[in-house]
């Protein structure tokens, strides 16, 4: 089994790591309707952010900070869910909402607005809001949990590869991990992924993936991308075996965890560590690639609240020899993953 042909979906996902309470926006809806929610923090407007019926987008806070949610037409609150958070609430108008959050913990709240004269219009926002505590610990997801990614792949052929979106939807949730189904639209579900309690993976099994690739890999002791507690400047390092069948090969991880930022996506605007990574794999079991090597170094973009990846820039090198010409539209060389749409339980 050629264990790195995985989809690089299947990369992508194993950073995005574990999840966490909170609440998620509408489905459904009349979506050709202009109806839509921008937003303000401490009364300056949030650029790119704007969540439309069917929706429901991240915005990150830090305590203390007010946020205003504005509706182009008059709306109602169907959620109201605060966490572990004190939420003022200073205006609460048909078109305009406005609550100061303070908390003395990261915690996760929710609001989700429906259009007055269509109530089928709804429209989420799931507000992280960080305390003044600088470090952060593991996040625990709850079943029904769904988070949508956006993904294009560069080959080595310089043929750019776009995916369909994929949903990552926690489906079981124990005290040592969770499960969760990686679902393309139609809807297909693509793998089942296994994740420990920190949440980083310790298997997965293929469903409906490339029928030569593998379908059921473990990592021993766990592909270990994530170590807790999270916090700015710190460097930790790891490997694991890959297995799938009787092939298997050793991967050699480290990674340095730098600012926590702002960052947009389609998703919303989180506040992130960007943890730079670099992944080496000296005995990989394809046999077409020269040396049996290859070294991927990634840029992240964690949300420690959410408890997950929101962007993903990768580049794959072959130091020891690129593959032939005749299959080098199989081997990656660039990755960019973003987060679309997330919907909290």
């Amino acid at each position: 089994m050629k264990l790195k042909l995985l989809t690089i979906t299947f990369l992508g996902a194993s950073l995005v790591a574990c999840g966490g309470g909170g609440g998620g926006g509408g489905g459904g809806g009349d979506t050709t309707v202009a109806y839509q929610l921008t937003a303000r923090i401490n009364g300056v407007d949030v650029p790119n952010f704007v969540v439309k019926p069917g929706e429901s987008k991240v915005l990150g806070l830090t305590t203390g900070q007010d946020v205003e949610i504005i509706a182009s037409a008059p709306s109602t609150v169907l959620t109201t869910d605060n966490g572990v958070a004190s939420a003022e609430v200073l205006a609460n108008t048909a078109t305009n909402y406005r609550a100061r959050f303070t908390t003395s913990q990261h915690t996760i709240a929710k609001r989700v607005f429906a259009q007055s004269t269509n109530p089928l219009n709804t429209a989420g926002v799931t507000i992280t809001v960080s305390s003044s505590d600088t470090s952060f610990g593991a996040v625990t997801p709850k079943v029904g949990d769904r988070f949508t990614y956006a993904e294009t792949d560069k080959t080595l052929a310089g043929t750019t590869v776009p995916f369909p979106l994929s949903t990552h939807v926690v489906t079981a949730v124990t005290a040592t991990g969770w499960n969760e189904e990686f679902v393309n639209p139609g809807p297909t579900v693509m793998s089942i992924v296994n994740f420990n309690s920190r949440g980083n993976r310790v298997g997965y099994q293929a469903t409906a993936n490339d029928p030569n690739g593998c379908k059921d890999a473990r990592f021993n002791p766990e592909e270990k991308l994530l170590e807790f507690p999270l916090f700015q400047g710190k460097v930790y390092n790891s490997n694991w075996t890959t297995t799938c069948a009787t092939d298997s090969q050793l991967e050699t991880f480290s990674a340095t965890v730098g600012a926590y930022e702002q960052v947009t996506t389609a998703g919303g605007v989180f506040k992130a560590f960007r943890i730079e990574t670099n992944t080496v794999v000296s005995n990989s079991t394809d046999t077409r690639l020269p040396g049996r090597g290859y070294q991927q170094k990634v840029t992240v973009w964690f949300d420690p609240i959410l408890g997950r990846n929101v962007k993903y820039s990768g580049q794959r090198t072959y130091p020891l020899g690129a593959p032939a010409s005749n299959v080098a539209q199989f081997f990656l060389t660039d990755t960019t993953i973003d987060l679309v749409n997330v919907v909290k339980n």
